[in-house]
């Protein structure tokens, strides 16, 4: 699974000036169970139910919590780090 943070909103000035973009590579298996854990967590505190709307299917996974992923062209088997990344 490859996927495209998308930062909150405190996070979006930080990253806003980023060339080239950041990618943050995490196996899918990882991915799935983070949203398990954290989703299940906000559930908890909020009674078993979402705040603003208990139909939505959306989670959203800040920045700081896929940042060990940042760069990590080598848990893609078979690619190169891009160019502009080597250093």
């Amino acid at each position: 699974m490859l996927g495209v943070a998308s930062p909150g909103r405190e996070q979006r000035e930080v990253l806003r000036g980023h060339e080239p973009p950041v990618f943050f590579i995490h196996p899918q298996w990882a991915v799935l169970n983070d949203i398990h854990v954290n989703h299940q967590q906000y559930l908890d505190a909020n009674g078993g139910h979402r705040i603003a709307n208990d139909e939505s299917d959306h989670h959203s996974i800040k920045t700081d919590r896929i940042a060990a992923g940042g760069g990590r062209w080598d848990l893609l088997p078979g690619l190169r780090r891009p160019e502009k990344e080597q250093t």
